[in-house]
């Protein structure tokens, strides 16, 4: 772009009102460009930012489907409640009892099977 300003310039005789104008139009063209840089840059940064964020959801929910399918397993091996409390409070004793943060986040969800002891 300067190389072409110059060539420009020498071949108007070096007149001021040339120069004057090359070099006001070089600066807008450089402005503009750097405006275009940054605001590519901007872009790129928001964009490297939404993919870190979609794939820390992906991967949340991945772990939430091995947890849900996990449960599933472990509610189909279960037996059944029973209708007497006295076997209730032994079955749920021999339930093993873990906690985790899905837990904490769905408790609504998974409350109905607390009543077997079975939390993720």
């Amino acid at each position: 772009m300067e190389e072409t300003g110059e060539w420009i310039i020498k071949e108007n005789g070096g007149n001021p009102e040339v120069i004057s104008e090359v070099h006001s139009k070089i600066n807008r063209a450089k402005s503009t460009i750097n405006e275009v840089t940054v605001k590519l840059n901007d872009r790129r940064r928001r964009l490297e930012t939404a993919l870190t964020e979609k794939q820390r959801v992906f991967d949340t929910l991945n772990d939430f489907d091995k947890r849900v399918v996990k449960l599933d397993k472990s509610l189909t091996r279960a037996k059944p409640v029973s209708a007497e409390f006295i076997v209730i409070k032994e079955q749920r004793a021999s339930h093993e009892v873990r906690h985790c943060l899905l837990c904490v986040r769905c408790y609504v969800y998974f409350s109905f099977y607390s009543h077997w002891g079975i939390l993720c």
